[in-house]
């Protein structure tokens, strides 16, 4: 597969990304906007990497768009259907994430990133379609 073709089924943020105390981060789609485009795949996988202290200073929330691909449906949140038990977890101050979800059906998605550490972090996060 030519490196083209494989930004048409993943992404990832740049290196050590910054991410204000209480901000969001929204992994970049195909169009490098925040619509990642999944009509014909049915697994999305996110993994995600933030410097923290607590499991709880990362929040990670997938959401579909309405059929409009305009409007996000921020009252609606796709459940991980594969995750470790302990999702995200911490380890020498770094906290991490796993995620496999089910988006058979769905056309496009949002992956909103959170920090809720009290300050600014780095994170390094990446999104795949199977």
């Amino acid at each position: 597969m030519s490196p083209e073709a494989q930004l048409l089924t993943r992404g990832k943020t740049p290196v050590n990304q910054a991410i204000g105390a209480g901000g969001n981060y929204d992994l970049l789609g195909q169009a490098g906007d925040a619509k990642i485009w999944c009509g014909g795949d049915s697994t999305l996988v996110v993994e995600v990497d933030m410097s923290g202290t607590a499991p709880g200073d990362l929040v990670v929330v997938v959401t579909p768009y309405e059929a409009d691909n305009v409007t996000p449906m921020d009252n609606i949140i796709l459940p991980a259907v594969l995750a470790p038990a302990t999702n995200p977890s911490l380890s020498g101050g770094r906290v991490y994430f796993y995620g496999q979800y089910d988006v058979t059906g769905l056309e496009m998605v949002r992956v909103r990133l959170t920090n809720n550490n009290a300050g600014g972090q780095t994170l390094n996060a990446s999104w795949r379609l199977q």
